[in-house]
């Protein structure tokens, strides 16, 4: 809310501020439903083919695990093996644990499950009581968590990249 605040005080303009799941904010400003959209989003090759970035921080995807997990540090794909996992649908984390899905075979372990949200309050409801193992999310959120979430300990990043604000590519 400060940054949205901060832009348009720049800008000289006003938001009409209307909220939407963070999945069909980026189809929301390409039908023209939003002029910009303002999430947590990533700036990948495939979006940018549709969607214009300011970009304004660089932040990583990390793990998080219920306190009583078996492992203390996880950096890679591999270490999710056999363990049930939660994360925010139509994101840059689905694409990544989609797109590495085969490894745990690769590695000859048990492939990890993923449970799919819309919102974070079922995943920290899930890694309360045991459904959810681990939360691979945004780094810079998931620090401040586990700082401050008790039965949640911060597990490691697995990459970075710049994170913006996003608008429809007018041709």
């Amino acid at each position: 809310m400060d940054l949205r605040n901060a832009v348009a005080k720049v800008l000289g303009v006003t938001w009409d501020v209307q909220y939407g799941a963070f999945p069909t904010v980026i189809r929301g400003v390409l039908n023209g439903k939003y002029d910009v959209g303002q999430a947590n989003f990533g700036a990948t090759k495939a979006r940018e083919r549709v969607v214009d970035f300011a970009t304004y921080l660089s932040d990583g995807q990390s793990f998080l695990g219920a306190k009583d997990i078996k492992i203390d540090k996880a950096t890679t794909l591999t270490d999710l093996c056999g363990y049930n996992v939660a994360t925010s649908s139509g994101s840059t984390f689905q694409q990544i644990l989609t797109n590495g899905a085969s490894a745990c075979a690769a590695a000859g372990k048990s492939p990890y499950q993923v449970q799919y949200f819309s919102d974070t309050a079922p995943i920290f409801l899930g890694l309360a009581n045991g459904k959810v193992d681990i939360y691979f999310g945004p780094t810079l959120s998931l620090k401040y968590t586990a700082a401050r979430i008790p039965g949640t300990k911060y597990l490691g990043q697995i990459s970075t990249r710049p994170v913006g604000l996003v608008r429809h590519i007018r041709v």
